[in-house]
């Protein structure tokens, strides 16, 4: 029986009295389309002071609630906006890569259009590190416990840690326990575009509420974060930011995207 035909039986004094922590989290829940994660608005802590330049100084910034993707956007979903007439496919994908697997070669702008058609958006790199982070400010990697090749796709190159038994392929959900939130690949897999551009000295002028990086040209380069199956540790951490052009099409290169909460 759901809420409101119960609130018809009870009485509404019943439902006011009863219900207001229940009905608040089934409505947040209905906001976030099927296959999404609902994040909590609030404060974290972004960026790190054990990292790179780029990605100082960490400061506490404030986020609305938004939904995000469980997982990396998959081929299959991706031909279907292909078969809509939105969007094209990319001529350099592997060959006999699974439907399964996520979609790979696309550009910024690709990645874009997608979750435009999807009534989505691709989320902020505030949004991807606070879900990267979930509810530990100074969390490293996105992973349960301390990183190992078994926890994460990343590494694959000769010189990195996990190149003995690598699949050296992006994988399909579900190969690895999930993260914060319950989100999949985050650490490694392949490389997510984000929304923002991207500047080195972003985070010192950025604002402390929702903040987003608009100011670039179509041809500047934007955000990739959660580094892929051929990363180093240092790039599958959850402050780590890589700068990509965004007409580049990487085979090591997928996304997510974002919504915002329905009213």
């Amino acid at each position: 029986m759901n809420t409101r035909r119960l609130c018809i039986v009870l009485g509404a004094v019943l439902c006011v009295m009863g219900w207001p922590q229940s009905r608040k989290g089934w409505s947040r829940s209905k906001r976030c389309q099927r296959g999404m994660v609902w994040i909590p608005g609030g404060s974290f802590v972004r960026g790190s002071t054990r990292g790179r330049l780029d990605e100082r100084p960490p400061r506490k910034i404030k986020l609305s609630g938004y939904c995000l993707d469980r997982t990396e956007v998959s081929m299959k979903d991706y031909r279907k906006c292909v078969r809509a007439g939105r969007c094209k496919m990319p001529a350099a994908l592997p060959k006999q890569y699974s439907p399964q697997r996520p979609m790979v070669a696309v550009t910024w702008h690709d990645a874009l259009t997608f979750c435009r058609w999807a009534n989505k958006r691709l989320p902020t790199e505030a949004e991807w590190e606070r879900a990267a982070k979930g509810k530990r400010a100074n969390l490293r990697y996105p992973v349960r416990g301390k990183l190992r090749c078994d926890k994460a796709n990343y590494g694959a190159l000769p010189s990195y840690p996990c190149r003995k038994g690598h699949p050296g392929i992006p994988l399909k959900a579900g190969r690895y326990k999930g993260g914060p939130f319950g989100l999949q690949h985050m650490a490694g897999n392949v490389s997510e575009w984000v929304a923002d551009c991207y500047s080195p000295n972003y985070y010192k002028k950025s604002p402390r509420t929702n903040p987003q990086n608009k100011r670039c040209n179509p041809r500047q380069s934007r955000v990739l974060r959660g580094g892929s199956l051929s990363s180093p540790p240092a790039d599958i951490r959850t402050a780590a930011r890589i700068a990509a052009w965004a007409y580049g099409s990487f085979l090591d290169v997928g996304f997510r995207c974002a919504s915002s909460p329905t009213k």
